[in-house]
């Protein structure tokens, strides 16, 4: 039998059994690595998934807090803005009640003290005061209309328009009083 020098066989040694068996141990163990492995894999998808859903939410909670801010510095100089228009109307009547009051000063003292004006207006270039009052009875609004026509010294004239007695027994008048052309001097 003839000895060659050169091997035809591998030689196995203590290392090659070593891998044979890690290649018999990595088949037995290949399902469960795949299974790890697509478990990580779906872990990081959705853990990054869920971290731009976070920023998403984040930025939309911080465009409605501005938009909320936008709302409230709006309605702030709404309220401002109502609050100087009723500061200007207020200081309209109170400038022009000085001068009324004036005006109208002896026209307070005439009236008579259960005689109610309702709604009152002025015309000056006709010289007439207009009014829509109540009266509790007949009797309180004769005594009005006498006071202004005899005790007055301002008026030339006191015409009852129009009356209405309710249920109540409360006398609903409308007059207009002329007043004399030198009270205005």
């Amino acid at each position: 039998m003839a000895i060659s020098l050169i091997p035809t066989k591998k030689r196995r040694g203590p290392a090659s059994g070593l891998f044979d068996d890690l290649r018999t141990y990595a088949k037995d163990f290949l399902p469960g690595f795949a299974v790890i492995a697509v478990v990580f894999v779906i872990y990081l998808v959705t853990s990054l998934w869920f971290n731009d859903i976070n920023n998403e939410y984040n930025e939309l909670q911080n465009e409605k807090d501005k938009l909320f801010e936008q709302l409230k510095a709006g309605a702030a100089s709404s309220q401002a803005e109502e609050l100087v228009s009723r500061a200007r109307a207020i200081e309209k009547i109170i400038s022009n009640h000085t001068l009324s009051s004036k005006a109208f000063g002896p026209f307070e003292e005439s009236a008579h003290p259960e005689i109610r004006v309702t709604d009152m207006s002025f015309n000056i270039s006709a010289g007439e005061l207009s009014l829509i009052g109540t009266a509790p009875n007949l009797e309180a609004l004769g005594e009005q209309f006498i006071i202004w026509r005899d005790e007055t010294l301002y008026l030339n004239d006191a015409d009852l328009g129009n009356f209405l007695k309710d249920e109540e027994g409360i006398v609903n008048f409308n007059a207009t009083l002329k007043v004399k052309e030198d009270y205005f001097k």
